[in-house]
């Protein structure tokens, strides 16, 4: 178990270390970085949060919350980084589609 989270901070942390490298690439690279960055943001602040509130309602002791919340983080973070990376591009449109820019008479 913590392999796999030194694995997924150690790529997490390669990668934003070549965000430099996309500021030079074209719009559409630079449109598919700020995508991956708002995912790996938005998910890990999602899941921190949720785990957190969640956990400490179980009343574990503080020594044994620590290992719950890594265990609960290397399982969630991947589910909801990938529901935000693809999901959220539609729910964006879904909500365009709702609520246009333009207002028809």
């Amino acid at each position: 178990m913590v392999s796999r989270i030194k694995h997924a901070v150690l790529g997490t942390l390669t990668s934003l270390a070549s965000l430099r490298l996309a500021r030079g690439g074209s719009v559409q690279q630079r449109a598919q970085t700020r995508r991956w960055v708002f995912a790996t943001c938005m998910s890990l602040l999602s899941v921190n949060l949720v785990s957190l509130v969640l956990l400490s309602r179980t009343g574990l002791p503080w020594s044994q919350l620590f290992l719950r919340w890594i265990d609960a983080l290397s399982i969630s973070w991947p589910l909801v980084f990938a529901c935000i990376y693809w999901g959220a591009p539609w729910v964006m449109r879904f909500t365009y589609w709702l609520v246009p820019d333009e207002v028809s008479h």
